[in-house]
């Protein structure tokens, strides 16, 4: 039997796939439109978003750390052996929260949108949600 942690994991996976089909499906129906401007609404809603995914994940990152578990990402665990948990973690969600807003000063293009979308999406799918639940489990175990 699955543990019910594989199994959202392998229902996101599904979603990601199908996120990145359609992707693929609409870019090669019009690949061209997606080089034609977009709402400037958008992309400042977007840039905030994800400022504030790389904030949670940084945090999330950081408190899961001080209670045990370990850094997924491979890279970053070598980042933390390096230079610390604590300038790894501000070097680099320092670093993207700082190039997100360069998004504001290009020509809103439906890319942008896009790529932020993207980024936003990716890490909805593989930090926000998974943290929350890891989180929301820690606490259950706890206050059970």
């Amino acid at each position: 039997m699955r543990s019910p942690v594989s199994r959202f994991l392998s229902v996101i996976g599904i979603y990601v796939v199908t996120f990145v089909a359609t992707l693929v499906a609409y870019r090669r129906r019009r690949g061209r439109e997606l080089l034609q401007p977009s709402s400037l609404e958008t992309v400042p809603g977007l840039v905030l978003l994800n400022i504030m995914l790389q904030t949670f994940d940084g945090l999330a990152t950081y408190h899961g750390l001080m209670l045990g578990m370990e850094e997924g990402n491979p890279m970053m665990r070598a980042a933390m052996v390096q230079l610390g948990v604590t300038e790894a973690l501000l070097g680099t969600k320092g670093a993207a929260c700082l190039a997100l807003p360069l998004f504001l000063f290009l020509r809103p293009r439906r890319l942008s949108v896009w790529a932020l979308a993207l980024i936003a999406g990716f890490y909805l799918a593989l930090s926000f949600v998974p943290w929350l639940t890891i989180f929301f489990t820690e606490a259950k175990r706890i206050w059970v």
